[in-house]
């Protein structure tokens, strides 16, 4: 995918059954492998708060997700956003689709 600012992004978002929350990677492919991660949601200090308990706690919600989506510039293709939210609310993960 490209942001609107026209850099390459790989995007991998999703939801994670064992965990209960949700996730998101971005890399840049265009840089050297150990420097690609741009973000990762499991390294974010804003969910890593030891007040944020049970599922809450490295993870995020589906509105923190959309947030982080909005901070990378990523903006989801048609039909995503759905998936996603049926994943989260079927406990569904451990799926893999290509989009």
């Amino acid at each position: 995918m490209t942001t609107p600012s026209g850099e390459t992004r790989n995007v991998a978002a999703g939801y994670d059954r064992m965990c209960g929350h949700f996730f998101l990677q971005v890399t840049d492919p265009t840089l050297p492998e150990d420097d690609q991660l741009v973000y990762f949601s499991s390294y974010d200090p804003r969910f890593l708060d030891r007040s944020r308990t049970g599922a809450a706690f490295g993870g995020a919600t589906f509105e923190e997700l959309e947030m982080c989506l909005a901070e990378q510039q990523i903006t989801l293709p048609e039909g995503l956003r759905e998936r996603l939210l049926e994943d989260g609310e079927l406990e569904r993960g451990n799926d893999q689709k290509y989009w």
